[in-house]
């Protein structure tokens, strides 16, 4: 998408005005916030490549585009996640399916996880108060 201004691109970060949070909580057996910040001789980080917080993060994608992340702890995370409207339980499905509860399927693509297991997802429309936390 190319924003004009007088005819001329501008510079700028643009996504829908459909976001939705998604805060990540109380996830055993996680080290995100030690994926997050690991050093290592190797700048492109090879020890992280398929970390929990990227297996998670790419659980959360299927849904959606993920456009910001906030680490909190090793256990706990949050992302903005783009489109959301895959995240609405009340959206038309198509083919007459009936609604999924989104927090029920992430939580299991998490649990899915060797190793990890969840015990609480939750979705927040739009850029609620306190919906992305202070990192660590």
């Amino acid at each position: 998408m190319v924003v004009r201004i007088k005819g001329a691109p501008r510079q700028g970060v643009w996504f829908s005005s459909d976001v939705v949070v998604v805060d990540v909580d109380s996830v055993t057996g996680s080290t995100f916030l030690t994926d997050l910040t690991v050093t290592t001789t190797d700048p492109r980080q090879d020890d992280v490549v398929n970390s929990h917080l990227e297996q998670c993060i790419e659980a959360i994608a299927t849904r959606g585009t993920v456009i910001g992340l906030t680490v909190l702890t090793d256990a706990a995370f949050s992302v903005l996640v783009d489109y959301g409207q895959g995240y609405d339980p009340d959206s038309v499905v198509l083919g007459g399916q009936a609604a999924q509860d989104i927090d029920a399927e992430i939580t299991a693509a998490i649990n899915a996880i060797a190793g990890l297991s969840t015990a609480a997802v939750a979705t927040f429309r739009g850029f609620t108060g306190n919906a992305l936390g202070t990192p660590a």
